[in-house]
């Protein structure tokens, strides 16, 4: 598996992970190769990597790893197949890219809401045009949490969001107006958040730095503009400076 980040901003200014997955080790590299030129090109800031073994993803995914922001997953596996299946059963946000020899099981591939199928050998010439649609696509996505209760559902404006309280089974997100309160794991929440302005600093606790004052290192504590103070667990703790100290010096 392979990373690189490319950090022109006048484009993309969040970065966005990118996954390619393929069952042979030719395609995947193939895509791989493709995939870093054409958004080299469009200087895009993101991290792309490659795996030939989707079953692992698929697990890592269901042990609450975070998920990509795009797709790209050969058509003609079915372990791929599966982890798109799962992907869509939890969260529909990431964008998914169908490729792959031949794209024949169309049916089955429509019903997982890709952005893109591309066969390789009919129309490669779309993986530019599909990368650059997915990187636009997530970005507006960004833009908002959406969010369902027996009440309401709305979006909410991700900068207008103080931060996230699990309270058991239901979470509460504390805004600049208002508190809402739905059900849901705060593990699941986290993984639909851009990870360059949230972290997750306890297990109870999900903080958009952006609306953070300042970092008590001395009381493990966050206190955020409304005079709100959050903990920050021991286990969290060096992450969590990590990656405050990493927004402030790139804000």
């Amino acid at each position: 598996m392979r990373y690189f980040v490319f950090t022109r901003n006048e484009w993309v200014k969040e970065m966005l992970r990118i996954i390619v997955c393929a069952a042979k080790m030719d395609i995947a590299q193939h895509l791989y190769k493709k995939s870093y030129e054409l958004i080299k090109a469009m200087g895009a800031k993101c991290e792309l990597s490659y795996s030939v073994d989707a079953n692992s993803l698929l697990q890592n995914t269901k042990s609450k790893a975070k998920l990509y922001d795009i797709y790209l997953l050969d058509c003609n596996d079915q372990q791929c197949i599966n982890l798109a299946t799962y992907i869509r059963n939890i969260n529909l946000i990431p964008s998914i890219i169908f490729c792959g020899e031949n794209a024949e099981n169309l049916q089955s591939l429509i019903k997982l809401r890709p952005s893109y199928i591309i066969s390789l050998k009919e129309n490669e010439h779309l993986l530019g045009e599909a990368l650059k649609w997915c990187c636009n696509e997530q970005i507006r996505s960004r833009t908002y949490f959406n969010v369902k209760n027996k009440d309401v559902q709305m979006r909410i404006d991700y900068n207008t969001i103080s931060y996230f309280e699990s309270r058991q089974r239901i979470v509460a997100m504390y805004t600049t107006q208002q508190v809402i309160e739905f059900y849901a794991k705060l593990g699941d929440v986290y993984s639909r958040l851009p990870n360059d302005t949230f972290v997750r600093c306890h297990q109870s606790y999900i903080v958009n730095m952006s609306r953070v004052r300042q970092l008590d290192k001395a009381n493990r504590l966050f206190i955020m503009l409304s005079g709100r103070t959050i903990e920050i667990s021991k286990s969290h703790y060096k992450d969590v400076v990590d990656e405050y100290e990493k927004f402030v010096t790139s804000t």
